[in-house]
């Protein structure tokens, strides 16, 4: 018996792109402030007792090199799951989750069909000019079948946008907005 897949147009999901694209700019144009990105980690290496007393605050140092915490206020809104499919495989939600006050991260959120929960979670990451919708549906393109595969095996998975490409937005836009980001001391990794 073939199984049938859920597939949609990878244009009908362009817009939520365009939409995160939008509010990274937007939130990097609200945050401003001194740069956190002139410290420096200077281990003392003349014993290893000044070298271990001069590690001990490498973790705040590096939390302030990446912009950690993000400025921002935390969210104050759920994430939300939206059913968009089910077939013989899975169950498909589009999801949007909060990370601050207007920024969210999108991703699509499969549960399989015929494996009892709770289950693993897998977490499967595109790569450049890639989609969760790329990933996922049509065979996941490049991705062989990562997503699907992944579900056929037992696991949840969570296949979340990375910022990559978005139309009405110049190709570089991702090197632009983490340039931005780190002149105001964050990241978009950390946003």
């Amino acid at each position: 018996m073939e199984t049938m897949n859920y597939n949609e147009n990878l244009e009908d999901s362009e817009h939520l792109r365009i939409d995160q694209a939008s509010e990274m700019q937007e939130y990097l144009r609200m945050i401003h402030g001194p740069s956190a990105l002139n410290a420096q980690f200077n281990p003392n290496f003349s014993s290893v007792d000044a070298y271990t007393a001069s590690t001990l605050d490498l973790k705040d140092l590096l939390s302030q090199s990446i912009g950690y915490p993000p400025p921002g206020l935390p969210p104050t809104n759920e994430p939300k799951f939206q059913l968009i499919a089910e077939d013989d495989s899975a169950v498909y939600y589009r999801t949007t989750i909060p990370v601050l006050q207007g920024l969210h991260v999108l991703g699509l959120y499969l549960v399989p069909k015929n494996h009892s929960l709770p289950a693993p979670l897998a977490i499967a990451q595109h790569g450049g000019n890639g989609s969760p919708e790329v990933a996922t549906f049509h065979d996941g393109a490049n991705y062989h079948d990562m997503v699907r595969g992944a579900v056929s095996r037992g696991y949840v998975v969570w296949a979340p946008q990375l910022m990559f490409l978005a139309d009405g937005f110049p190709s570089d836009f991702r090197s632009r907005l983490d340039s931005r980001a780190r002149s105001l001391g964050t990241t978009i990794q950390r946003s």
